[in-house]
């Protein structure tokens, strides 16, 4: 059964506001987690060796240095935290000799693992090795002003519930890449003209001196934070994330809370340059919340179905997450923030200077399921490649105050298909949004299917230069009044 539009507004309204009620709730109390921690006791290098389980409070007094013994189904850790003991690293690194790349992908081997309730990691460096450190166990365990470098996987992990990760700095981390002779393997010998290195590596890699500049393979390399389906309620806060293989802050589980962190990628780096987005999330009800995210050479935030979109027999999960006061600046082949799974909510974030897309996509995926009932509210995208918003082939969408300006095409353009022998596109508001300075174009556009007349799109209220740029359609049924006394006698 089809909802009329104004009952369908009313339930978006209606679930917004349960949103942020829900929000207050939830506001994170910055307060250390797990159980009352013992007093430190302070542990030299040969009191901490490679391999130990730590079970006591440690205050590491030296570098440590450990053959991790990566490989192919290897699970060793250089240390191993049980909570809830904290060790502190005291401004010292631990590491390991090696990062080198499995490329099995089954080298789970770490630089520390945090096992129990709430354990801790705090205070200096964690460097080289497969994954940094991997959060697993019953949860509620924390790292805070940590820096974790130069990982062949994700460099950090959280596999449990309840943790906090706070004021980190994760640097060129998921550096996965092919040897030499990997490389030599796969091509038959042959490096030059080779498909195989042609569709691998980057640019910057010479097959006649392969040993400059590594084949990195970001496509199945780590991220700089990863939140796996085994988190939820876990707290990503105020952390710095630069150059990843992968994605910069991954989040597979629901319910967590990303916030204040500054994702981005260096101009050039040959090791990051397949690397993709800043932050994705295929759960269901996250916060990614006033992050910052620059130079992504794919999308600034991803908002997913679960892990195999191309899957299309799968139970879809995912949706309901907040995506709010986020700054998202030129990324380099993706969108800005692009929607892909159903019931998000969009708010008050800024898109500017996408380099080769549009600034806010909502799209349908692989499977031509997704990007439906969605609220975009208060957002800016301006000076992007293409248009400030595209919505293409997806239904029931409410896009509301919103501004547009100085894009390379239209302000906001909505896309009206057949897909899959469904026409896709329809009952659509657009409303009170502002669009001036856009290029190719009206500034509201509707294009796609010439033998759908009318497609139930609501266009209300819009400001661009010309009445017929803010009102590019046809309408069927009543007319709605946006107003505010109807709405309230809705809630």
């Amino acid at each position: 059964m089809k909802l009329s539009s104004t009952i369908l507004f009313a339930s978006i309204i209606s679930t917004i506001h349960s949103v942020e009620s829900i929000e207050k709730r939830i506001k994170v109390p910055w307060k250390k987690i797990g159980k009352k921690a013992k007093k430190s006791k302070s542990a030299n290098v040969n009191e901490v060796q490679c391999g130990s389980v730590i079970s006591d409070n440690v205050k590491l007094l030296e570098d440590l240095e450990c053959d991790c013994k990566l490989g192919p189904g290897s699970t060793f850790a250089a240390l191993t935290v049980v909570g809830p003991a904290v060790l502190d690293l005291n401004g010292n690194t631990v590491s390991c000799t090696d990062n080198s790349w499995d490329t099995s992908q089954t080298d789970f081997s770490s630089v520390i693992s945090v096992m129990g309730r709430g354990g801790a990691v705090l205070n200096g460096v964690v460097s080289t090795g497969n994954f940094g450190i991997v959060l697993q166990g019953d949860g509620h365990h924390r790292v805070e002003g940590v820096t974790i470098t130069k990982t062949a996987n994700d460099g950090l992990q959280v596999n449990s519930p309840f943790c906090e990760v706070t004021s980190n700095t994760l640097l060129d981390n998921g550096l996965g890449f092919y040897s030499t002779e990997e490389l030599l393997t796969e091509c038959k010998g042959n490096l030059i003209g080779c498909e195989f290195v042609e569709d691998e590596c980057p640019e910057q890699f010479d097959a006649n001196d392969p040993s400059a500049v590594p084949c990195f393979n970001g496509d199945v390399s780590g991220d700089g934070i990863d939140i796996g389906e085994g988190s939820h309620n876990s707290v990503v806060y105020n952390n710095v994330i630069k150059n990843f293989g992968d994605d910069g802050l991954s989040c597979r589980g629901n319910y967590n809370i990303i916030k204040g962190n500054d994702v981005s990628i260096d101009d050039f780096n040959p090791r990051t340059s397949k690397s993709e987005d800043g932050i994705t999330a295929r759960g269901f009800g996250n916060q990614i919340i006033d992050n910052m995210i620059q130079n992504t050479n794919k999308d600034g935030i991803d908002i997913k179905f679960n892990e195999d979109d191309a899957d299309c027999d799968q139970e879809f999960t995912g949706g309901f997450n907040i995506i709010r006061s986020n700054t998202v600046k030129a990324p380099a082949d993706g969108k800005g923030i692009k929607i892909g799974s159903n019931n998000n909510f969009i708010v008050s974030n800024s898109v500017e200077s996408v380099q080769n897309d549009a600034g806010f996509n909502i799209d349908t995926t692989d499977c031509d399921i997704g990007g439906n009932r969605n609220y975009l509210a208060d957002n800016m995208s301006a000076n992007n490649a293409e248009a400030g918003f595209k919505i293409e082939e997806t239904n029931n969408n409410v896009i509301v105050r919103n501004t547009a300006t100085d894009n390379k095409e239209e302000g906001f353009v909505l896309s009206v298909e057949e897909v899959s022998g469904e026409v896709r596109g329809l009952a659509n508001i657009l409303a009170g949004n502002n669009a001036s300075g856009n290029g190719d174009g009206p500034d509201f556009n509707e294009k796609g299917d010439d033998a759908v007349d009318c497609t139930q799109n609501a266009y209300i209220g819009n400001n661009a230069p010309s009445i017929a740029d803010a009102d590019p359609a046809c309408m069927l049924g009543e007319a709605i009044d946006l107003g505010i006394a109807p709405l309230l006698t809705l809630l």
